[in-house]
């Protein structure tokens, strides 16, 4: 593919022809190894000013070139707002290319016959609305504002040709987000650099991250651009920002928090050491009881040594009273698992409801949307085990969680925002001791 996308204009004459570049790659490495990645999955960005969108733009214009109808993109933000600046970028590229768009439909059609479709996922359950479709193409732009990854996997079932064209997803984003975690996870952690090609264990499919800087975008003022990112932020956020430093923390209430450091598999607590209880009303759930022990000596577990005061939190109780649920309906990308210890609920989980009594135990996979209700006569109180953090939590719109008084009104990743008109004030004094977490810590 060449590095730049000609437009010829219509009035030339006989022996000049006007030609206007619509879109370039040159200058950027960046985008250039973009579009000679033949990888099927690819991670592009990593930092802010990279000419991110610009290279999903251009990307598809090349696939587009080679497969001609047989090219069918979806390009995804998770909000529509976000969605029109990036239509409104593809206008000034396409248009120059004589493009269609269809207004009503959010897509273009290449004079070759090649389709873009630009559409936002504003609730993880929209994507069930692509089961059946088939693209040659997934664009995922920002895809740490997803905090699970649940919904891009099912979209990537939509990956395939009849026609034999080689499918791929290409994402953009940058350090922070609710998603934070489980991308860093997915594309920086294996290959921190960059540029290394990593094979999925369970599914053996390749991925790759190619990093872009600021630095490697030739049509913005760089040094302008970093001053005014330095204007807006902390020096953590900025250093986020700027670098690709995806080893900062953003947003948690324990900006330090590090499940493979806080986090050890359960282990039986030596009875010499001393223990205490702790209770929180929670700004989520009516209660919180957690059970701790102090680290009396060194000790060795799990391969780790847990040094002597460390506190190891080892067990914790959440509670509800009857007709009330124990926080907002939510997913996060990890997985939980429930234990009803006493009393009745009913757990809603993806739109639908579940009895539960004494003794029942549920799974949660990552993404799953869920909530607890108090039923029966008297309290319940259910053992949750798993590992959250505040900032990677989404608060969907759900009808049913409604009814219960547990859905937000306008779906929203802040927690603050979902718990504005929570209750009374009674139900929300203080933050949670821990975030979310009943394995055992150490500082």
């Amino acid at each position: 593919m060449g590095e730049e996308i000609l437009a010829t204009g219509a009035g030339a004459e006989q022996h000049a022809v006007d030609q206007q570049v619509a879109w370039s790659a040159r200058g950027n490495p960046a985008q250039m190894a973009l579009l000679e990645c033949s990888v099927f999955e690819v991670f592009f960005g990593g930092a802010r000013g990279g000419g991110k969108t610009d290279g999903m733009l251009g990307e598809w214009i090349q696939h587009a070139d080679i497969y001609g109808e047989h090219a069918i993109g979806l390009m995804l933000r998770r909000t529509r707002t976000e969605l029109i600046e990036t239509i409104e970028r593809s206008r000034a590229i396409y248009s120059l290319l004589g493009w269609k768009y269809n207004e009503t439909d959010k897509m273009w059609r290449a004079t070759n016959g090649a389709r873009l479709r630009f559409a936002y996922l504003e609730r993880d359950a929209d994507a069930d609305q692509y089961q059946g479709h088939s693209y040659t193409r997934l664009y995922v732009e920002e895809i740490g504002t997803f905090p699970s990854p649940a919904p891009i996997f099912k979209l990537m079932a939509t990956l395939r040709s009849s026609a034999g064209v080689p499918v791929g997803f290409r994402a953009t984003g940058n350090p922070g987000g609710p998603g934070h975690q489980w991308v860093k996870a997915r594309y920086i952690d294996p290959a921190p650099l960059g540029n290394r090609i990593i094979r999925d264990e369970q599914t053996g499919l390749k991925r790759v991250f190619i990093p872009s800087k600021v630095d490697n975008n030739r049509h913005i003022d760089v040094e302008a651009y970093k001053q005014n990112l330095r204007a807006s932020g902390s020096k953590e956020l900025v250093s986020a920002w700027l670098d690709g430093d995806w080893s900062v923390t953003l947003g948690a209430f324990f900006d330090c928090w590090d499940s493979k450091r806080h986090v050890v598999r359960p282990f039986e607590v030596p009875a010499e050491w001393m223990r205490f209880r702790s209770m929180d009303w929670g700004s989520a759930s009516p209660f919180s009881v957690g059970w701790w022990a102090v680290v009396q000596d060194d000790f060795e577990t799990d391969g780790r040594v847990l040094p002597r005061g460390c506190l190891v939190r080892y067990r914790e109780w959440y509670g509800m009273k009857p007709g009330q649920p124990n926080c907002r309906y939510h997913s996060q990308p990890v997985q939980e698992d429930f234990l009803v210890l006493f009393g009745e609920c009913i757990l809603i989980h993806d739109g639908e409801e579940l009895p539960l009594c004494q003794w029942d135990l549920v799974h949660c996979p990552p993404g799953v949307e869920h909530v607890f209700v108090g039923a029966g006569t008297g309290p319940c109180g259910v053992l949750m085990i798993g590992s959250r953090r505040h900032d990677e939590v989404h608060y969907p719109v759900n009808e049913l969680a409604a009814k219960y008084d547990a859905s937000v009104k306008v779906p929203t990743d802040d927690p603050a925002e979902a718990y504005a008109d929570w209750r009374t004030e009674e139900w929300r004094p203080a933050a949670n001791p821990l975030p979310g977490s009943s394995a055992a810590g150490g500082r």
